[in-house]
């Protein structure tokens, strides 16, 4: 039987974070809703934009500033099943908000212009 996920490292600019389990990946491209009427039945489509989103323990070497100012980053999802995706051109999408307790947690959406799987 092959390994399924269970971990992922998340890296902003190379700068690994500390992130708890439960970092999603989102490839982006289109949402795709089903229309009825009378007649049948057909769809209309929306774009989605690439996402990694992760939430994160914060410890004394992490500046919430420089997360928060991040535009134009590469943010990388790497699967502990060997999968490594990168999102480019990418900015967060909400200030950062800090919890207290239990390590700290800084929930983070990254989200960019273009996804793609590393080979």
């Amino acid at each position: 039987m092959s390994q399924l996920l269970g971990k992922a490292l998340i890296k902003v600019d190379g700068q690994l974070l500390r992130s708890k389990p439960g970092a999603k990946f989102n490839l982006g491209g289109v949402n795709r809703k089903t229309q009825s009427d009378d007649t049948g039945h057909g769809f209309s489509e929306e774009n989605v934009a690439p996402f990694i989103e992760c939430s994160i323990n914060l410890d004394g070497a992490i500046k919430i500033t420089d997360l928060a100012t991040a535009t134009n980053a590469s943010v990388t999802f790497e699967a502990d099943t060997g999968q490594t995706y990168v999102l480019r051109n990418a900015w967060l999408e909400n200030p950062p908000e800090v919890t207290s307790g239990e390590g700290g947690d800084v929930p983070l959406r990254y989200v960019g212009e273009s996804a793609e799987e590393m080979v």
